[in-house]
C-alpha cells in the first residue's frame, strides 16, 4: 500500500508534559504510521495566552492515512489525552498535534498544508529543522526561517536534555538486562515469554531442568539444599556474565535470587561457604537496568503452580512460599542504588483476562520511561540513587 510522508508537530504544557509526548508517540507509532524521526525536546513559553510553559518537539512520519483521515485520527488522539478544544482563542492543553507539512498542498476549511502559521512558530520551526533540514516554507529554506525567528526576542526557546523514543520496541531495545523477578509460581517466566514476543527481545529463563538436584531437594530439603543451591549459583552466574550488557533482553530471575533462596533453605555454616561464592559472583555482575519483583496472593501462587503441573512442587509448604516471599521483601529494601518496580498482581485480573498482560507491560514500560529520563538526567548530575517505583 503506498504510503506518505508527513511532519507533524507536538506540544502539552499541562500535566506530566514529558510523559504525554512520549505516550503520543507510542500511540501515533502503533495506530498512525511508521515514525522515521523524532526531534529533540524543546521548551518554550505559551505563545498567544497565558499559561505554563509548553514543551514541543516535531516527528516524521510515515503513513498509509490521506492527509484529511490523519488530521481526524489526530484530533480524536489528543481527545483521549484530554484536549479540550475552544471555539475562540487558546489554553493550556495536554495535548497538541499539529500537521504541518504532507504529501500535497491543501487548502480546505478543514485543513491547510502546510501549515499557514508555522513559519511565524519558533518553537515549530527550531525542532522541524533539527530533522528535516532540507525542508523549503513558502519560498525560504527552513534554515533561513530559523535564523529569522532566533532574532525575535518575544520567542525564547530552549532545547531540553531529554530525548523521546519512537515507539515501544525502541524503549525495550534501548533498555539494559529487564529482570522480572519474584516467589516460586508468582508468573515471571510467563510474562517475560509475552514481552519477549511481543517487542522481539532476547530472552532468559531459568534452567529449572538442568539442575540435577532439585527434584531430591524437594523431597530431602536439609540433604539437598546445599548442592541444589551451588548448581543453581554458577548456572545462573555464567548466563548472566556471557550477555548482562545487552540492550533488548528480558530475564526472569537474577543472580540475588540465589543468596534470598540459600538463605531460607542452608544451615547457617552452609550459608556461610555459600555466601563466599555468591559475594564473589556479585562483584563481577551489573545491576539490572529495570529490577521488577512480581507479588501475587498466596492462592493465586498456589493455583498457578497446580496448573504448570511440576510433580516435584505439588507438595510445596505454603510456609515456605510465604518466606521466599518476605526474602524478596527485605532484599529490595536494602538496594538503594538499583531501579526497582513493585506489582501486585493480585489486585490485576487473571492470567486468562485480555487486558492482563497490557496492564502489567504498560506499568513496566512507564517505569522504563523513568529510567531511560533519569539516565539522561544522571549524565549532567551524576548522581547514582536508584528509582524505586510502588
Amino acid at each position: 500500500m503506498r504510503t506518505s510522508t508527513y511532519y507533524i508537530g507536538i506540544g502539552s504544557n499541562e500535566g506530566d508534559r514529558l510523559l504525554y509526548l512520549q505516550k503520543a508517540l507510542f500511540s501515533i507509532s502503533d495506530q498512525l504510521g511508521i515514525i522515521r524521526s523524532v526531534s529533540s525536546v524543546y521548551e518554550s513559553p505559551a505563545l498567544g495566552f497565558e499559561g505554563e510553559n509548553f514543551l514541543n518537539a516535531c516527528l516524521e512520519l510515515e503513513s498509509v492515512f490521506t492527509p484529511e483521515r490523519l488530521l481526524q485520527a489526530c484530533l480524536e488522539l489528543e481527545k483521549s489525552f484530554g484536549r479540550i478544544r475552544l471555539e475562540k482563542g487558546y489554553a493550556n492543553r495536554p495535548l497538541d498535534i499539529d500537521l504541518l507539512m504532507g504529501p500535497v498542498e491543501l487548502n480546505t476549511p478543514s485543513l491547510e498544508l502546510p501549515h499557514p502559521r508555522m513559519n511565524h512558530r519558533r518553537f515549530v520551526i527550531e525542532p522541524l529543522c533539527e530533522i528535516a533540514p532540507h525542508l523549503e516554507i513558502a519560498n525560504q529554506s527552513i534554515k533561513e526561517v530559523r535564523k529569522m525567528l532566533e532574532k525575535d526576542p518575544s520567542q525564547p526557546i530552549s532545547k531540553t536534555k531529554t530525548s523521546l523514543l519512537r515507539n515501544k520496541k525502541e524503549l525495550w531495545h534501548t533498555s539494559k538486562n529487564v529482570v522480572l523477578e519474584g516467589c516460586i509460581g508468582v508468573g515471571k517466566s510467563t510474562l517475560c515469554k509475552a514481552v519477549a514476543e511481543r517487542y522481539e527481545l532476547s530472552s532468559r529463563y531459568e534452567r529449572f531442568d538442568k539442575n540435577p538436584y532439585l527434584e531430591s531437594f524437594y523431597k530431602d530439603p536439609k540433604a539437598y539444599a546445599l548442592p541444589v543451591e551451588l548448581h543453581f549459583l554458577l548456572d545462573r552466574f555464567d548466563a548472566l556474565k556471557t550477555n548482562q550488557a545487552a540492550e533488548g533482553l528480558v530475564s526472569d530471575y537474577h543472580l540475588s535470587k540465589s543468596l534470598l533462596f540459600a538463605k531460607n533453605n542452608l544451615n547457617e555454616i552452609d550459608f556461610e561457604l555459600f555466601s563466599r561464592y555468591y559475594r564473589w559472583g556479585e562483584r563481577l555482575l551489573k545491576a539490572p537496568g529495570l529490577y521488577v519483583l512480581l507479588e501475587n496472593s498466596l492462592d493465586r501462587i498456589l493455583e498457578n503452580i497446580k496448573k504448570r503441573g511440576r510433580s516435584y512442587e505439588q507438595n510445596i509448604d505454603p510456609e515456605y512460599l510465604k518466606s521466599i516471599t518476605k526474602g524478596y521483601q527485605d532484599f529490595i529494601k536494602r538496594q538503594k542504588r538499583w531501579n526497582i518496580l513493585v506489582i501486585d498482581l493480585s489486585l490485576l485480573p487473571s492470567y486468562e483476562d485480555p487486558s492482563f498482560f497490557d496492564t502489567v507491560i504498560e506499568r513496566i514500560e512507564n517505569a522504563l520511561l523513568e529510567v531511560h529520563w533519569k539516565k539522561q538526567t544522571n549524565k549532567t548530575t551524576r548522581t547514582k540513587k536508584g528509582l524505586t517505583l510502588f
